[in-house]
C-alpha cells in the first residue's frame, strides 16, 4: 500500500514524513532512514525522528537504518520501545563501524519482546551480547562489521546461535563473530569451544573476512545438513588451505593436510548446490592443490561454482584441479568416480572471475 512506506532522509523532511504518517491510518508501516554523504543524521536529528515515530512504535512492521554515525544508531537502539509486537524486520546499519566503542560506555542493550521478528540485521553497531537474545522466529540473521572490542565471546556467540537454529534458513557473518577461536582438537580447548549447533533447517550460509582460524572453527560449529548455498569472501591476509580441506573432507579439527588420503565420500556440507569462493587467499603450493580438489570433491551436488581467482597464486594449477588434468606429480589424479569435470560456460574474464554453471560426475 502507498502509505506504509516512509523514508527519511533528513530532518527537514519530519514536516512531510508526519503528513504521510497521518495518512497512513492504521496501516503497518515500512520506516527507512536513510543519511548520506550530503545530509548527516547525528543524535539530535535522531532524536527528532524518533520523536515522530515512536508514537507509531505498535504499526512497525520493517525498520531499516542505513546511517554514518554510530552514536546515531546506538541512540536509535536505546530509545525504541522494549516491545514491538508486529516488527518483522530490524535492519540497523553504521558505516562508523571501524571507529573503537569508548570502552567508558557500555554498548546498548536490545531486551526487546519482538514476536513476529523474522529477519535482524546488525551491522556495524556495538551489542551488549550478555543480554542480547535473538527470537527464536528469525529465519535471517546477519551479523556484521564489528571490531575485535565488541565481539561476543564464544560461548555468548554459540548461546545466540542455539536459541535460534531451529528456524534459521540464512545466516550471514561479515567481518564479525566469536572471540577466542582454537584451531587444534584436545585438552587445549575449552570444552564450550567443542560444541556443534545443528541447523536444520539452514540452507544459505555467507561467511565474509574472516581470519583462517576463525573459518575452521565455525565450520566445525555450524552444522547444517540441508545447507544449499555457501558464500565464502574476502578471506584474505592469512593462508585458507586448511579450512577449505576441511570444508572438502569434514575434519573440521584436522591440523594438517595429508596428501594422498582417498577422499570421502561426504564433506563438511554435501549437500551444498551452489558455491561461491570470492577473493580467498591461498599459497601456490601441493596442500593448496590438494584442499582445493577435496572441497569440490566434498560437495557432489555442486551445480553452481563462481570463483574469484585474484588471491590464488598459482590459477593455471587450480584450473587444472576444476578440468581434472593432472598438472604436477605432487598432485594425485583424481580417480574415474570421483572426477569433477565443470563445463565452462563464461570463461574468465580480467578480473579473474570464473563462473561454471554445471559441475558433473
Amino acid at each position: 500500500m502507498l502509505w506504509q512506506y516512509v523514508i527519511i532522509r533528513s530532518p527537514r523532511t519530519l514536516r512531510s514524513n508526519q503528513l504521510w504518517i497521518t495518512r497512513s491510518k492504521a496501516t503497518p508501516l515500512d520506516i527507512h532512514i536513510i543519511s548520506s554523504h550530503f545530509v548527516t543524521i547525528d543524535f539530535h536529528s535522531m532524536e527528532a525522528i524518533l520523536n515522530l515515530i515512536i508514537p507509531e512504535a505498535s504499526r512497525w512492521r520493517e525498520i531499516h537504518l542505513h546511517l554514518g554515525l554510530v552514536q546515531s544508531a546506538v541512540h536509535f537502539i536505546s530509545r525504541i520501545p522494549s516491545s514491538l509486537r508486529m516488527l518483522q524486520v530490524l535492519s540497523v546499519h553504521s558505516n562508523e563501524w571501524d571507529v573503537d566503542w569508548p570502552l567508558s560506555r557500555p554498548p546498548p542493550k536490545l531486551p526487546f519482546s519482538m514476536p513476529s521478528l523474522t529477519r535482524l540485521r546488525l551491522s556495524g553497531v556495538p551489542v551488549d551480547w550478555d543480554t542480547f537474545s535473538v527470537p527464536n522466529t528469525i529465519s535471517d540473521l546477519e551479523l556484521a562489521l564489528h571490531p575485535v572490542g565488541v565481539r561476543p565471546h564464544f560461548s555468548q556467540f554459540a548461546r545466540i546461535l542455539s536459541s535460534c537454529r531451529l528456524h534459521i534458513r540464512r545466516l550471514v557473518l561479515d567481518n564479525s563473530g566469536p572471540l577466542g577461536v582454537y584451531l587444534a582438537s584436545g585438552p587445549s580447548v575449552p570444552e564450550d569451544q567443542r560444541l556443534r549447533i545443528v541447523f536444520p533447517a539452514l540452507t544459505t550460509l555467507k561467511l565474509t573476512n574472516l581470519l583462517s582460524a576463525q573459518l575452521s572453527r565455525l565450520i566445525y560449529l555450524i552444522d547444517a545438513p540441508a545447507l544449499q548455498s555457501l558464500q565464502l569472501v574476502d578471506m584474505i591476509e592469512d593462508d585458507f588451505t586448511l579450512p577449505l580441506y576441511q570444508l572438502g573432507t569434514g575434519f573440521s579439527h584436522a591440523t594438517n593436510i595429508q596428501p594422498y588420503t582417498p577422499f570421502p565420500s561426504r564433506g563438511a556440507y554435501p549437500t551444498v548446490s551452489d558455491l561461491k569462493l570470492g577473493v580467498i587467499e591461498l599459497p601456490p603450493s601441493p596442500a593448496a592443490l590438494i584442499a582445493f580438489q577435496s572441497l569440490l570433491h566434498g560437495m557432489p551436488s555442486i551445480t553452481r561454482l563462481s570463483i574469484n581467482f585474484t588471491e590464488f597464486k598459482s590459477i593455471p594449477a587450480f584450473l587444472d584441479v576444476l578440468v581434472g588434468i593432472r598438472s604436477t606429480s605432487s598432485f594425485p589424479p583424481p580417480s574415474a568416480s570421483q572426477s569433477c569435470r565443470p563445463a565452462l560456460t563464461r570463461g574468465i574474464s580480467a578480473n579473474g572471475f570464473l563462473d561454471l554453471s554445471r559441475c558433473v560426475s
